[in-house]
């Protein structure tokens, strides 16, 4: 999957984040954390947001207070 379908299915899937996180795991896949990022941004602006912690940087997510 290139990021273009990566972003594109996330695009379509709607969820409130995404986190690119198999770029640079493999020699054949180097993948681009932020073309994937932008890309994302520029075809679905304020729709996914796109999260990106460092290296074994832990994420959080919370239920907000709505309960949504």
């Amino acid at each position: 999957m290139t990021f273009q379908e990566a972003a594109d299915l996330a695009g379509e899937l709607r969820p409130r984040f995404v986190l690119p996180g198999h770029w640079d795991m493999f020699a054949d896949n180097p993948g681009d954390p932020d073309a994937f990022s932008d890309y994302l941004d520029a075809k679905y602006p304020g729709q996914v947001t796109c999260l990106r912690p460092g290296i074994a940087e832990p994420v959080r997510l919370t239920r907000p207070a709505s309960g949504l």
